[in-house]
């Protein structure tokens, strides 16, 4: 959608979030290789300041073009600390640990739950409208995740008369 629901179509910020989520998910089964060998602190840390030194040069492209803006008030470095603390840290190592505990397809699961938070969320923080669409889209993504978490933990029932000891 495009300008607040008026206009059926595909913006740059779709491509953006599009790109987002397959790196994303290619990263998941990178993530689960690693915490055999690494743990998930470190896959954390790891992955921050390699991160950090790869788009290094992005940011000083963006400098360079006039395009980086850096702000004096207090506040908003603030809340960089604590993006950067929880948003980055914290659900970056629990996302992590998850992976490493319950695998790559299960977590890619719960991948379909932050854009329904953050719909919700930006309703009660910035104030912004939530649409019928979007409220259709979040109960079908928490309905989908409830149903395969069931089916994931519903044991497999055998045939009758099959003697699994021989």
């Amino acid at each position: 959608m495009l300008y607040g629901g008026k206009e059926i179509g595909i913006s740059k910020g779709d491509i953006y979030l599009l790109a987002a989520m397959l790196g994303m998910s290619v990263s998941l089964l990178f993530i689960r290789k690693l915490t055999i060998t690494l743990t998930s602190y470190e896959v954390t840390i790891y992955s921050t300041v390699i991160g950090t030194i790869l788009m290094t040069p992005a940011v000083g492209v963006e400098a360079w073009s006039g395009h980086l803006h850096g702000s004096h008030r207090l506040f908003v470095w603030v809340l960089l600390v604590v993006v950067a603390v929880i948003g980055q840290g914290l659900a970056g190592f629990w996302w992590n640990q998850g992976i490493a505990v319950v695998g790559a397809s299960m977590s890619a699961m719960f991948m379909n739950i932050p854009p329904f938070v953050a719909i919700v969320v930006s309703y009660f923080v910035l104030g912004d409208p939530i649409h019928a669409a979007q409220i259709a889209g979040g109960a079908l993504i928490l309905v989908g995740v409830a149903i395969t978490n069931l089916k994931r933990r519903t044991p497999h029932a055998r045939p009758a008369g099959l003697d699994v000891n021989g």
